[in-house]
């Protein structure tokens, strides 16, 4: 009993993460991790995210992995709009 009021107490006190965060998170991972910058575009672009967004989000991504994120990005919308 004891055991499922402190369940309760948990869920009712503690709100389900932000999925912003969650795909924001997979971001940072997939460049962190793997170095793999056309991941966090294409995760960019299928969940509507801006840079200052990510970079808002996250203090876990270098100056020089977002500047790198941000040239990729321009240039992977430069190459659609032409």
């Amino acid at each position: 009993m004891e055991v499922r009021q402190s369940f309760s107490y948990y869920i009712e006190n503690n709100p389900i993460e932000d999925p912003i965060n969650i795909k924001i998170r997979e971001l940072v991972d997939s460049i962190k991790f793997y170095k793999d910058y056309e991941q966090a575009i294409n995760l960019i672009q299928e969940n509507n995210l801006t840079l200052e967004k990510v970079a808002y989000k996250t203090v876990r991504l270098r100056k020089e992995e977002l500047a790198r994120l941000a040239d990729l990005l321009i240039s992977k919308n430069e190459k659609l709009i032409s």
